[in-house]
């Protein structure tokens, strides 16, 4: 049994081995923030819908895996849990003994027996995301996140793999090469990559197949392979014009102190537009709801503060966190301070502080047209608060702005 169970692992190291040779036109490795995925013994593909993605908050940062990958029909491997489900707003895992049921629009996260998880779903470009190491736990499966020549690897076994983490990445890198050569053939533009380099085995392996059309099968060649000819480094592109000084960046934000606030994470939903929210601290455990959901769908939440002295506004941050950290295990780190001096002492202390250049929240009449023609006298990037009632009005002035080729960013703690 011994015997052939080394047997296979041999052949298994083999085929990943011989699955596909190293294109000259493909770069050396992934960028940061881009992962390989494999489940068991098999390297998915890399694209957008398999392609774990890092979310960063002010105090840690959490790998989420698409749902998708739980889909044995689409994978092709059987982890022994299953995706029954995953649009909105509603999402579920399970397996012979336990499930879990991701709420997408309040946040929540309930077992099948009714228990609520510290644990978040994500919706991003039209697809449900799970903490990756989280629910694996939760599961019995193994998570790992492995550093490779050629980018992060993140692997999720069940107990049926035949290779361990270490013998799979040695085994792994003509495949993952093939992966990324494949990957930047599918991008829309080709960007400026360094040569390919072939992967170097330490110890002498069997010769690599000619690559060869769909109706020739590949002939295992009996020659050592030689290493590939080195290609040379793609020129540099000629230095891009200055951006015209008209052109401006529009960084969106929303006072949610008051109106409906479901209806804007609605809009902002439809139209994936990401934003930042601004909640009063006091009025964060009455919203739980909403800034969960708020929270899940991408937006930047931070608080906004009335008058008061220094004293106060910190305590009234550090109430609002801990409600925070409470009813969703996050922190925010972004605030509205109304006297310039306190907010200048918060920054000191850590606090992005947000100030708007344009503050509509409290007017009455508001148009797209009149809200595009404000904005367009300025230059450059211009901070933008808005209630939410306005939210109405986005869909129009998206559309107004991207014709001036004018854009709208969202505001984060990095950048506001």
């Amino acid at each position: 049994m011994k015997q052939l169970k080394r047997t296979a692992c041999l052949f298994l190291a083999f085929f990943l081995a011989l699955t596909a040779a190293p294109s000259l036109a493909s770069a050396n490795s992934l960028p940061n923030g881009q992962y390989f995925t494999a489940l068991n013994d098999k390297l998915l593909p890399l694209s957008a819908s398999s392609m774990p993605v890092l979310v960063k908050t002010s105090r840690s940062s959490t790998l989420y895996i698409p749902i998708s990958l739980f889909d044995s029909r689409t994978t092709g491997v059987d982890l022994g849990v299953y995706s029954g489900g995953d649009g909105r707003p509603t999402a579920t895992l399970y397996s012979r003994s336990q499930s879990l049921l991701f709420n997408l629009d309040d946040g929540t996260t309930f077992t099948g027996d009714g228990e609520q998880k510290l644990c978040m779903a994500l919706w991003r470009s039209n697809r449900v995301y799970v903490p990756a190491s989280w629910v694996c736990s939760f599961f019995g499966l193994n998570y790992a996140l492995l550093t490779t020549d050629y980018g992060d690897l993140v692997r999720i076994t069940n107990g049926q793999e035949g290779l361990d983490n270490a013998g799979f990445v040695d085994a792994a890198p003509n495949h993952m090469q093939y992966c990324l050569n494949e990957y930047y053939k599918s991008l829309p533009s080709d960007p400026v990559r360094p040569p390919a380099v072939s992967p170097e085995p330490s110890t002498p392996s069997p010769a690599i197949p000619t690559p060869a059309t769909p109706s020739t099968p590949a002939t295992p060649s009996t020659s050592t392979p030689s290493t590939p000819p080195p290609v040379p480094s793609t020129p540099l592109p000629e230095e891009s014009p200055e951006p015209d000084p008209d052109i401006i960046q529009v960084g969106l934000a929303f006072r949610c102190t008051e109106g409906d606030v479901d209806a804007l994470l609605n809009t902002l939903d439809s139209l994936e537009q990401p934003a930042l929210l601004l909640f009063d601290p006091g009025q964060i455990r009455a919203r739980a709801a909403q800034v969960r959901r708020a929270m899940a769908s991408g937006h930047t939440v931070g608080f906004t503060l009335p008058e008061g002295s220094l004293e106060e506004n910190r305590a009234a941050l550090a109430g609002g966190n801990r409600l925070l950290q409470s009813i969703c295990c996050a922190r925010a780190r972004v605030a509205e301070v109304p006297s310039m001096e306190n907010a200048a002492a918060l920054e000191q202390e850590g606090w992005r502080c947000w100030s708007s250049q344009v503050d509509a929240a409290g007017m009455d009449g508001l148009s797209a047209s009149g809200l595009y023609r404000t904005l367009t006298q300025y230059s450059g990037t211009v901070r933008l608060t808005l209630a939410p009632s306005a939210g109405q009005l986005l869909g129009a002035l998206s559309s107004r702005l991207s014709s001036g080729e004018h854009t709208l960013y969202t505001p984060t703690e990095g950048a506001l």
